[in-house]
């Protein structure tokens, strides 16, 4: 039998650091602790966890299920080469296009400011949107109603120099702004769906 002296730092409340010659090639289990790998390389130990009990789909927490979800998402959003391209992009530090991936799945997107200081019912004008998400969304459409409630026009907004940035470029005169109701809606690569309706 072979003893082995390693020294343990205790740096956190349950997890401890564990450093020594051997210790970075250390796996399984030694005295109730499970020991694994960091991704920096460090070895830590920490109690060896409790078997879980199985829980159906209906008596999840919704965070669970969502996280679940957005596991699945992440899964198949990295086997496409093009969006796996896109989440690494935005990938900084630790991060990956897995985790950008879930991250994107779990906060739905949001759609700020929509300028209309350019809009003056005059075709070629420009309207500014602003929508908030982990990385750009996959779209944002636009229609433009009349004071009769009557569409005149809708299409897709350009993206602009910052991921959040968008511009809708009108093609339709609109002589009366008054009454005048812009409807906008933006979709991220998950499939969640943001709308916005600004009257004049």
């Amino acid at each position: 039998m072979v003893t082995v002296m390693i020294r343990i730092n205790y740096n956190r409340e349950h997890m401890v650091r564990v450093t020594g010659g051997i210790s970075k090639n250390m796996k399984g289990t030694l005295g109730g602790l499970v020991y694994y790998r960091q991704m920096n390389g460090k070895t830590f130990a920490s109690a060896m966890p409790k078997p879980r009990k199985k829980v159906k789909w209906d008596q999840m927490p919704i965070t669970n299920v969502n996280f679940i979800m957005a596991s699945e998402y992440a899964r198949r959003a990295t086997r496409n080469p093009e969006w796996k391209a896109i989440y690494q992009a935005m990938a900084t530090g630790m991060q990956t296009a897995y985790s950008m991936a879930i991250a994107d799945y779990l906060k739905p997107p949001q759609i700020g400011e929509v300028s209309l200081k350019m809009y003056l019912g005059r075709p070629g004008d420009k309207i500014g949107i602003t929508v908030v998400n982990t990385i750009r969304v996959e779209w944002v459409r636009l229609s433009i109603e009349n004071a009769e409630g009557i569409t005149i026009e809708q299409g897709e907004a350009k993206p602009g120099l910052g991921f959040r940035t968008w511009t809708f470029t009108t093609t339709v005169r609109n002589p009366v702004r008054s009454g005048t109701c812009i409807h906008v809606s933006a979709m991220d690569f998950p499939g969640h769906l943001a709308t916005r309706e600004i009257h004049l």
